[in-house]
């Protein structure tokens, strides 16, 4: 996987600098603040889907816990909904939830569909990342303002 770290005096002239890298496909892995403004860790969201297919047969269900995963990837695509002009929301129960799952899939597909929210939200909208848990289930939830997929088209994704 082709992971770069760009820096810059601000959080958006480093994602600029990681999206002229990687194009509109740009996956931010990680930011933090540095004695010369903000270092982001990004790769192209496609080599982290390339990365786990190569992976496929090796899934490693173990204790996740659902509240702090869903905190990371919140940090992860916070600066890309700020740079979009859009309003974050982490809606989290405050009690804590765990779930069997492989912890590194489980992450892909909160940070693919926290992606899409970003990538295809209106102006001015919101994306949402929240949980629920039921009996016997815990249900992800990433919300968005866009237009979404017309429900004749629906059927057709999966």
């Amino acid at each position: 996987m082709n992971i770069k770290r760009f820096t810059a005096p601000t959080a958006r002239e480093a994602l600029a600098k990681a999206r002229m890298a990687f194009g509109d496909g740009t996956l931010i892995l990680s930011n933090r603040p540095t004695a010369e403004g903000v270092e982001v860790m990004a790769t192209a969201e496609d080599a982290l889907s390339s990365s786990l297919q190569a992976d496929a047969p090796r899934v490693e269900l173990v204790p996740v816990d659902v509240r702090g995963v869903m905190q990371d990837c919140a940090e992860l695509v916070r600066m890309q909904v700020e740079e979009k002009g859009l309003t974050f929301n982490l809606d989290l129960p405050a009690a804590d939830c765990q779930v069997l799952a492989d912890p590194r899939r489980l992450r892909q597909v909160l940070l693919n569909l926290a992606s899409n929210a970003i990538k295809y939200n209106t102006p001015d909208g919101q994306v949402t990342l929240s949980f629920q848990a039921g009996a016997g289930h815990v249900r992800l939830i990433v919300e968005d303002t866009g237009l979404g997929i017309p429900r004749e088209l629906q059927g057709q994704l999966f």
